[in-house]
C-alpha cells in the first residue's frame, strides 16, 4: 500500500515528510507479513509474557539498566529524583507515526520515547495503521510518551515512585476516553472489562490495539484499570 505525498500527512497543521515516507514506503509488507522496521533496531530484552502480573523490582532494574547503561532510581523522593532526570532525558527521542484521526483522515502524531524503544513504537503504530484502519486516534493531546513525574496515589497526591513515563518506557493512547478506572471507593479497578471495546476505546485484553502492542513488547495498563496506558512493564 502506498500513499501519495499530495494527501498531506500532517502534524499540527504542517506537512510531515517523515510520516509520508512511513505511509508510502515503510508500511509495505514483506513475505513474512511484517513491516519494514528493521529487526536489528528493535529492543528485544523485554518480558515476553506481558499479560502475567508485575515483573518485580529486580527485573525492572535489569531492563532499565539494559536501556540506559545505568540503573535509574524509580523509588525516590523529590530531592533524589532530580539527579537522574537530566541523564534520562538525554536518551529520549521523538518519533512521528501515522494514524487515522478522529475524522478518519490520514494524519500523524509525535511520541517521545526511549531511543532504544523507538523502533518498537514505530512498529506498533505502523501495524495499527495498516491492520486496524478503523481505529481512531483522537488527537495529539490524547497521546503521550515520556513525562518525568511520579505516579499519583488514590488521593491524587504524588507517590514516591516514578511513573514508567519517566523513563520513556510507556505511552498513552486516547486518554480522554480511556480513563483510569476506579471502584466505588476510589480504588483502582484491577481487572480488564469483559466488553466495551470500540474504535477509540480499549476495554478488554482482546482489543486489537492491545494485542498489537503486546506483540511488540508493551503490556496494557487495563489489567489494573489504566486503559489508556501501555508499557514495557506491567505497572505504573
Amino acid at each position: 500500500m502506498k500513499w501519495q505525498a499530495s494527501k498531506g500527512l500532517k502534524e499540527d497543521g504542517r506537512f510531515n515528510q517523515e510520516c509520508a515516507d512511513i505511509a508510502s514506503i515503510k508500511l509495505e509488507r514483506t513475505d513474512t507479513n511484517e513491516f519494514k522496521v528493521p529487526e536489528a533496531e528493535r529492543f528485544n530484552n523485554l518480558n515476553d509474557k506481558v499479560f502475567q502480573g508485575d515483573q518485580g523490582d529486580d527485573k525492572k532494574k535489569g531492563i532499565l539498566n539494559s536501556l540506559f547503561g545505568f540503573t535509574p532510581q524509580f523509588k525516590v523522593d523529590k530531592g533524589q529524583a532530580a539527579g537522574d532526570e537530566s541523564k534520562i532525558k538525554k536518551q529520549m527521542t521523538t518519533v512521528s507515526v501515522p494514524i487515522h484521526d478522529i475524522n478518519g483522515n490520514i494524519n500523524s502524531i509525535s511520541l517521545t520515547i526511549h531511543n532504544k524503544l523507538a523502533a518498537n513504537v514505530k512498529a506498533i503504530f505502523n501495524e495499527i495503521f495498516i491492520e486496524y484502519p478503523e481505529f481512531r486516534i483522537i488527537n495529539q493531546k490524547n497521546c503521550c510518551g515520556y513525562n518525568y513525574r511520579p505516579i499519583k496515589k488514590g488521593d491524587g497526591k504524588p507517590s514516591n515512585t516514578l511513573s514508567n513515563h519517566s523513563f520513556g518506557t510507556a505511552f498513552d493512547i486516547n486518554s480522554s476516553v480511556n480513563k483510569y478506572r476506579k471502584d466505588k471507593d476510589g480504588n483502582a479497578n484491577q481487572k480488564p472489562l469483559a466488553s466495551g471495546d470500540t474504535d477509540t476505546e480499549m476495554r478488554t485484553l482482546g482489543h486489537q490495539v492491545v494485542q498489537i502492542c503486546a506483540k511488540h513488547g508493551f503490556g496494557w495498563g487495563g489489567q489494573y484499570g489504566d486503559d489508556m496506558h501501555f508499557s514495557i512493564f506491567n505497572g505504573g
